[in-house]
């Protein structure tokens, strides 16, 4: 009974499921931008979050398109394998911002729906996340989302979201961070939505450049760990839980096995709670057979009631 009037009290989040992501697999889900004058178009490979207070996504348009959306649209996801219409956000334009030759379109959320749960399950679970969103500011939650977007994110976390070690450096300063909220849009665009109280920023605006390494689903809690960097200038990125070496191109830390990437800063953008930086991909090298990714637990749950178990991560 303590527990019950405890969850009651407290409410409790929507959670986000740390699993590992197969490397070659394309996501089960699509997601779809559907606009009244215009037909769906699969932007699966196009869309990055931006900021989460308020909740703002972006997706890459073409530049001919830019008064495409400029009207209230909605972003559809849909389960690949029987086309079953999973969730659904509703969108509202929010300007946007330039993507070389491009543009990404900026959208903030209204509302939205998910059909991954049965509905007593599905507005317990929201009951509980909205009590959870009320309390934010008592429990000392800088960001303070509200319900709603709460519940958009959770159902745009359907498309599971890849978890990167971020190394930044510059003069005597460095640091070692995981962050998921980061996109490619296109062959040459990578996109990190970082929040703008994170003195790393300070560093990546400085040097303009960033390296990226794949978070190993096998080292959940190390990773995990890392979330403390967040929160302060600088790091001895010598003595982590992890080989650390320096980036070949910019001789930013990262670690020594798998998946890396590098990249250039090409424009930075303050949108809400986060900061937006662009970047160009300068070089891309290794494997990451088993990364470490989040993935809505609702949507998780879904899946594993018609057959399909995603691993979760240890």
């Amino acid at each position: 009974m303590r527990r019950l009037l405890a969850l009651l009290w407290n409410g409790q989040a929507l959670r986000h499921l740390p699993i590992a992501l197969a490397e070659s697999p394309p996501p089960p889900v699509r997601l779809e931008l559907h606009g009244a004058s215009s037909p769906p178009r699969d932007v699966s490979d196009a869309h990055v979050p931006v900021s989460m207070r308020p909740l703002i996504l972006g997706v890459r348009t073409e530049a001919s398109l830019d008064g495409e959306h400029e009207k209230e649209c909605s972003l559809v996801v849909t389960d690949r394998l029987t086309e079953q219409r999973l969730g659904e956000i509703r969108l509202t334009p929010a300007g946007s911002v330039p993507l070389g030759d491009a543009r990404l379109a900026l959208f903030r959320t209204t509302s939205c729906r998910n059909a991954t749960a049965p509905s007593l399950t599905r507005w317990w679970r929201y009951v509980l996340s909205w009590e959870h969103a009320r309390r934010a500011r008592a429990r000392g939650d800088g960001l303070c989302m509200s319900a709603s977007d709460l519940r958009c994110l959770n159902v745009y976390y359907m498309w599971p979201r890849p978890v990167y070690l971020i190394g930044v450096a510059a003069g005597d300063r460095s640091n070692l961070f995981p962050m998921d909220l980061v996109g490619r849009v296109d062959a040459r665009h990578f996109l990190l939505a970082l929040r703008a109280t994170s003195p790393a920023i300070e560093l990546m605006e400085t040097s303009r450049v960033i390296a990226m390494s794949a978070a190993p689903a096998d080292q959940l809690r190390a990773v995990y760990a890392l979330g403390a960097h967040h929160r302060v200038p600088s790091v001895d990125t010598s003595g982590l839980p992890f080989a650390v070496m320096r980036s070949a191109r910019h001789a930013l830390p990262v670690l020594s096995t798998g998946f890396t990437r590098e990249l250039s800063v090409q424009e930075v953008h303050r949108l809400g709670s986060h900061v937006l930086f662009v970047c160009r991909v300068d070089v891309e090298q290794g494997a990451a057979p088993r990364q470490l990714a989040h993935i809505s637990l609702m949507y998780a749950e879904w899946l594993a009631r018609h057959g399909r178990p995603v691993e979760a991560a240890q």
